[in-house]
């Protein structure tokens, strides 16, 4: 069977690990070129039984309405095209929207014209089925359950050294908790509102660290600013490549998930994975996940987590990790894989 995924992002380690997968079934995961015009010229694409598409936005959206629209109808005419020559179409559906919220009534409108073409949707919780199918009207035989794996396995090609030495160039004081935003700092993580709350309540007993690539340079200036005056916050704007991950989680005693809006979140699947305390924006799929103590409405409750949070010991925090382990720990790639061929070998009947 020869799958196409569109985009295959080499860093991303879902696409990773479910490729990784799905080849011992037998199902070998080819790459789509980036790009709108670049996709249809990816060798043998048209000889695909099936492409998996994870995200449109590299496809279509850029900031100029004009250049969105052209590459809208220009992707939208070719998709047809292919569908012609009998090839499926699967939609793992991450989100709903752009992150962004770039162009949404185009965006809506490729979704709108998109949607009939897909042979199957692939969602990762009972959530995100439900909102896909209020959003879009999908007939529900079309959409299958197909939970995220854990990444349990994932990330231990590490240098424990580098963690002692992390430690020490980031002045981290081992006395103190550790919250931590990891991953691509972008608008809807709401990093800017945590640093705030951290900066209002100006706690002995903790430090935030805040690690990842900053999307939009303006955003790391506002950012470097906001913590210019707070030893307790340190910044790490760049890239954390994967053999660094597991030593920036070693580090950590809570991952902090301040999202304004999300459908699904791999990152708090990794913290999960990894034995962390995690505490999320009550929004979008992430109830399906932790239990009511670990999520906030808004930015009160949120301030009230942290503040109850860094008065527990390290023995109930790790207990708390411990837990949260075990709930995503029968969330194999093995099984997800299982799934995949499965939803893969029912449209090609």
């Amino acid at each position: 069977m020869r799958v196409f995924f569109a985009p295959y992002v080499e860093a991303n380690p879902y696409q990773i690990e479910i490729a990784k997968e799905l080849k011992k079934h037998n199902i070998f995961i080819h790459a789509s070129e980036f790009g709108t015009k670049n996709f249809f010229s990816t060798k043998n694409i048209d000889e695909a039984d099936i492409i998996h598409f994870h995200w449109f936005d590299p496809f279509i959206l850029t900031t100029s309405f004009f250049k969105t629209l052209f590459k809208v109808l220009y992707f939208l005419y070719n998709l047809k095209k292919l569908k012609k020559k009998n090839i499926k179409f699967v939609w793992t559906v991450h989100n709903l929207h752009n992150h962004e919220n770039l162009h949404l009534k185009l965006e809506l409108f490729f979704m709108k014209k998109l949607i009939p073409m897909i042979d199957a949707f692939s969602v990762h919780n009972t959530f995100s089925k439900r909102k896909l199918m209020e959003k879009y009207k999908v007939n529900q035989k079309k959409v299958y359950v197909i939970p995220h794996g854990n990444y349990v396995n994932s990330y231990n090609d590490y240098n424990k050294v580098t963690t002692r030495v992390l430690k020490e160039k980031l002045a981290i004081d081992a006395n103190k908790t550790t919250f931590t935003i990891l991953g691509h700092i972008r608008p809807y993580k709401g990093v800017l509102d945590v640093i705030n709350i951290f900066n209002k309540l100006a706690l002995t007993n903790t430090q935030l660290l805040i690690c990842g690539k900053v999307k939009y340079a303006g955003d790391k200036e506002v950012i470097e600013e906001a913590v210019k005056n707070n030893k307790d916050i340190k910044f790490v704007p760049k890239y954390i490549e994967d053999s660094k991950i597991r030593n920036y989680l070693e580090i950590t005693d809570v991952m902090i998930y301040s999202y304004k809006d999300i459908l699904t979140s791999g990152a708090l699947l990794l913290g999960m994975s990894f034995n962390k305390v995690c505490i999320a924006s009550k929004v979008g799929s992430l109830p399906e996940y932790l239990d009511n103590d670990f999520l906030f409405s808004n930015l009160s409750e949120l301030e009230d987590k942290i503040k109850w949070l860094s008065n527990c010991s390290k023995e109930d925090l790790i207990a708390v990790g411990k837990s949260n382990f075990e709930r995503i720990e029968k969330e194999t790639w093995q099984a997800s894989s299982e799934l995949t061929k499965n939803m893969y070998q029912s449209i090609l009947k």
